[in-house]
């Protein structure tokens, strides 16, 4: 009889262990593995499975560049463990990235989202949503009863960014979502995670935020490194309690020259618009002045996307820098233009002469530059 009943634990840890095996593979196969790249902002994220005493639960990251070039960062924990918790999971990260693609703000989200949760019934889930503005230096939170992230401001300083906690989505029926507007200055970073982060059986929440502020407090600068020096220094040997997702969020200061990748595809018209006015303003351009460069540049941006490649995956470079009294732009692609527009000076060129001070155009087997100069004028007082 004894030996029965060990066969039969047997069995049901080696069922365990399937399905926790199961779980995981699920769970890392619906994380992004790439996350958006949004000139100034560079983001790093990883997710830790809980130790072999705990199953594999619903924690989530995620990420995305919105039609207007702000960047919305989430995480989320779905209540439960296993299967049926990352299957929730995946149903809720695809709500939340629909409704943030929508444009609707940070609380109206939330809302959705709670409407939702309540429609394919099942567990409550713990959620943070943030929108980062590059441009104004600006975050707005809404959360729906997750922990609230970390501002590691310029200096090193950590505090907690606390905004109304809100109802967990899919708790309540008509919970009420709040907005806080937080500074993100350049040279902060933001710091997003689940509760496994940071709690401990027995322990109060804010003793975990402490530990949590301790550990951030010197970190290197790279983000991918910080984001796992922080997993590391927060989860002990013997593995972490319960999931953990950790999304770092790092606003770079403005460097001397501007290098942007961007997919030969109009979307992106508003990361080029957006990366270089941020640049502009970084080094001090005059705001009439830089609003001029972002068309000059944006019509040479828009005339490599519609002329110099088949339809299918490309890419062209945005460059920015200064020359003496001068701000330097170049607009380079690898492709073949299609049309004969450039000899021929359409209104795009007449418009890019206009204003700018010197614009060129080369050409050859490797492509186009398009080159943009205009010197600088002192702002108006």
């Amino acid at each position: 009889m004894l030996g029965a009943a060990l066969e039969g634990l047997r069995r049901a840890a080696a069922e365990v262990g399937v399905e926790r095996a199961t779980a995981e593979t699920l769970q890392r196969s619906l994380l992004p593995t790439n996350l958006p790249e949004a000139p100034g902002l560079r983001l790093a994220a990883t997710y830790l499975p809980g130790s072999s005493e705990a199953r594999v639960g619903g924690d989530w990251f995620d990420a995305l560049v919105l039609r207007d070039g702000s960047v919305a960062l989430i995480i989320g924990d779905v209540v439960g463990r296993g299967i049926n918790a990352a299957a929730r999971m995946a149903q809720l990260q695809s709500a939340t990235r629909a409704y943030a693609l929508e444009g609707l703000s940070p609380a109206l989200v939330l809302e959705r989202m709670n409407a939702f949760a309540h429609e394919v019934s099942g567990r409550p889930a713990t959620l943070l949503f943030a929108v980062v503005d590059l441009e104004a230096e600006t975050a707005t939170l809404a959360s729906a009863g997750h922990v609230p992230p970390l501002l590691i401001d310029p200096a090193g300083g950590c505090t907690p960014a606390e905004t109304p906690p809100g109802t967990p989505v899919g708790a309540a029926a008509f919970p009420h979502y709040e907005e806080t507007v937080i500074a993100f200055p350049r040279g902060s970073r933001l710091v997003m995670f689940t509760d496994g982060l940071i709690e401990r059986p027995g322990e109060n929440l804010a003793v975990g935020l402490e530990r949590l502020a301790h550990a951030s407090a010197t970190l290197p600068d790279d983000v991918a490194e910080a984001a796992h020096r922080l997993v590391d220094r927060l989860v002990d040997q013997h593995g972490a309690h319960d999931d953990v997702a950790l999304l770092v969020a790092c606003h770079d200061q403005v460097q001397d020259r501007l290098e942007l990748t961007v997919p030969a595809d109009p979307a992106a018209l508003v990361t080029v618009r957006r990366g270089l006015g941020r640049w502009l303003r970084g080094r001090g351009v005059p705001e009439t002045d830089a609003y001029e460069l972002q068309v000059a540049c944006g019509e040479a941006a828009a005339n490599a996307i519609a002329h110099a490649y088949p339809p299918g995956e490309a890419y062209f470079e945005v460059r920015a820098s200064e020359e003496g009294d001068e701000i330097v732009i170049q607009v380079g692609d690898r492709g073949r233009w299609r049309t004969t527009s450039l000899a021929m000076g359409g209104r795009g060129l007449k418009l890019m002469r206009e204003l700018t001070d010197e614009m060129s155009v080369q050409r050859d087997t490797e492509g186009t530059i398009v080159t943009l100069r205009r010197r600088r004028r002192a702002e108006a007082a």
